[in-house]
């Protein structure tokens, strides 16, 4: 996979958070917060109350240069490498869930389901850490 593929993650049904944090790692490099305002549509006001906690909890990296302030990915969301090598290793756990979920009896679409029982399963997981 790589950089330009990565784009269509930050589709408009994707959370705020999100759409900042892949703003900033399609460009691969430091954006300011009128360049994240630019890129993504999301009102400045909006974007200064998602930056803390996406700096808090260690996805966004703060950086000051020449007295402004700029934001950073974190490494596995700029690095096609890392990138491409955490879609390998994820698609595999996908495919495993899906492989052994039932989907017969419900209107549900069959992503839906994959993707629910995957969250699910990433928070017991993020539980037990």
């Amino acid at each position: 996979m790589v950089r330009t593929e990565r784009r269509r993650y930050a589709g408009e049904d994707s959370g705020i958070k999100e759409r900042i944090v892949l703003a900033v790692a399609n460009t691969g490099k430091p954006l300011t917060l009128s360049e994240i305002e630019n890129k993504t549509g999301i009102t400045r006001q909006l974007i200064r109350y998602h930056i803390p906690s996406l700096i808090s909890n260690g996805v966004l990296l703060p950086i000051e240069h020449d007295g402004k302030r700029f934001y950073s990915a974190q490494l596995p969301f700029i690095s096609d490498e890392v990138f491409d090598s955490m879609v390998d290793m994820l698609s595999s756990i996908v495919d495993k869930v899906s492989e052994n979920l039932v989907f017969n009896g419900t209107s549900v679409p069959r992503e839906s389901i994959v993707k629910n029982n995957l969250k699910i399963l990433v928070d017991m997981i993020r539980i037990s850490l």
